[in-house]
């Protein structure tokens, strides 16, 4: 199994959300997964194609913003060991539009390039958040 890449656009409120989603929808050939909204009315949104597209997708929204941007990732190649290791770990697979409740831990892949793992925390965001990252 192949995946390409996953983007993810951090911004506040749901009816931001739907305009970054418009926006990159309309700018590459990207498919939407889905989006999360957490404390504070922050909301993630998922969006995958292959790893030039869902880069030109993210910098859209970066260069020429319809709202403030928290935060913006691309994360590329993800591969089957990692899914295997996650799985291995209590990781199960996120669904679109799947709603996830604290102490959640689930994986989004794309490809077989990109791996997305989150666990959902049980605090507030607003006692802020672990983010760890690693690309090998």
């Amino acid at each position: 199994m192949n995946y390409g890449a996953f983007g993810l656009v951090e911004v506040v409120g749901s009816s931001n959300a739907i305009l970054v989603i418009d926006q990159m929808l309309k700018t590459s050939d990207v498919s939407f997964l889905t989006w999360q909204t957490k404390c504070g009315g922050h909301a993630t949104v998922f969006l995958t194609g292959d790893v030039s597209a869902v880069t030109a997708a993210v910098e859209s929204v970066k260069g020429n913003p319809p709202c403030e941007i928290v935060a913006s990732a691309v994360i590329s190649n993800p591969s089957e060991e990692t899914v295997r290791l996650a799985e291995r770990a209590g990781y199960k697979p996120l669904t679109r539009g799947q709603a996830l409740r604290a102490g959640d831990k689930v994986y989004v892949c794309n490809r077989g390039k990109r791996v997305l793992l989150a666990h959902i925390g049980t605090r507030p965001i607003a006692e802020g958040a672990q983010i760890t990252a690693a690309h090998i």
